[in-house]
């Protein structure tokens, strides 16, 4: 009787039965055989890329986790005095301060990214994600910025409009230098691809050896920087100089206080004085900056290194004493 339990691997009663009961492939080997290919095959592909990126791009990647920016800051120097020989000074460095600002709390409209990174300092890491949070958080940042222009131009006594100026000039070059690496890196990969283009179309060979170029190549050769990524130079990490010349209680304010006045900072130069303006000139002599092509042809000069370390921004001695005695 058919409607008992049966075991579909005992012996059937009849062809008919056996087909009702087993009607399945005879030989499966074949169809197996092409599912494990069809899996096997993209595991050996991502087995391959794994194994290239764990031993032949090691050191690429090290290299980039060991990748230093090394930002170089000369230390304010003062020229040494002349004296006459009845002690009177004749030349000397008189001591200025100088309010520097950070780009980005200059920069108008705020940065994006910048405001959101300010804002997530003030928050806990639940609160980040909190979009009404983050706005609130956003916007007290940019009335603390707001506040301390406002605040610094009461200190200074300077018109907020021409701090408005000073602020949209630093911007203006900053976006100037941008636009420039912006157009140089665009240039330099639609020549890469052209460059890769022509290559490819240059190949000659069978199918096979096309496509085995091909892979090795797509497996061994790391992805291409997007032209449309984030650009980030590096004149929009400094400071920038404000206000020269202020006075010390100004300094003393903004260094003493950091909290009222974020993205600040005061910096120390030296400008070369004569006090006694009619007494002998042409004796005592002149100091002035130091230009390009004086630095070039130092350079030149010297390619071990400048004995005297110039750079720019230093002061030479031009005549009299001021040049006999530069050395020292």
């Amino acid at each position: 009787m058919l409607n008992r339990p049966q075991n579909a691997f005992s012996e059937p009663a009849s062809a008919d039965h056996a087909a009702r009961v087993w009607d399945v492939d005879e030989r499966p080997e074949f169809r197996l055989l092409c599912l494990m290919i069809l899996m096997t095959l993209p595991l050996c592909v991502i087995g391959v890329r794994l194994a290239w990126v764990q031993c032949g791009l090691t050191d690429d990647y090290i290299d980039a986790f060991q990748l230093e920016t090394v930002v170089v800051e000369s230390i304010p120097k003062r020229d040494g005095r002349i004296l006459s020989a009845d002690g009177r000074v004749l030349a000397d460095d008189l001591q200025q301060f100088d309010i520097h600002v950070e780009y980005r709390w200059a920069e108008t409209p705020a940065n994006g990214g910048w405001l959101k990174q300010q804002a997530s300092r003030k928050l806990e890491r639940g609160e980040r994600r909190n979009r009404e949070r983050m706005e609130e958080e956003q916007q007290r940042v940019l009335a603390r910025r707001d506040a301390m222009w406002n605040r610094l131009a009461a200190l200074t006594g300077t018109d907020p409009l021409e701090l408005q100026r000073v602020r949209e000039a630093i911007q203006q070059r900053v976006e100037r230098i941008a636009s420039s690496v912006d157009w140089n890196r665009r240039a330099k990969s639609w020549i890469e691809r052209r460059t890769e283009s022509e290559a490819v179309s240059q190949e000659r060979g069978d199918w096979w050896q096309v496509a085995w170029t091909t892979t090795v190549k797509e497996l061994t050769t790391p992805p291409h920087r997007e032209t449309n990524e984030p650009l980030i130079i590096q004149e929009e990490l400094k400071h920038h100089r404000l206000l020269e010349n202020v006075p010390l209680h100004v300094a003393a304010e903004i260094q003493a206080h950091p909290e009222l006045y974020p993205g600040l900072r005061i910096e120390t130069s030296a400008i070369r004085i004569y006090p006694q303006k009619s007494l002998a000139p042409h004796i005592v002599g002149s100091r002035t900056l130091i230009n390009e092509d004086e630095l070039a042809d130092r350079r030149s000069r010297f390619p071990e290194g400048d004995p005297l370390d110039y750079a720019a921004g230093d002061r030479i001695g031009r005549s009299g004493v001021e040049r006999s005695f530069d050395r020292r």
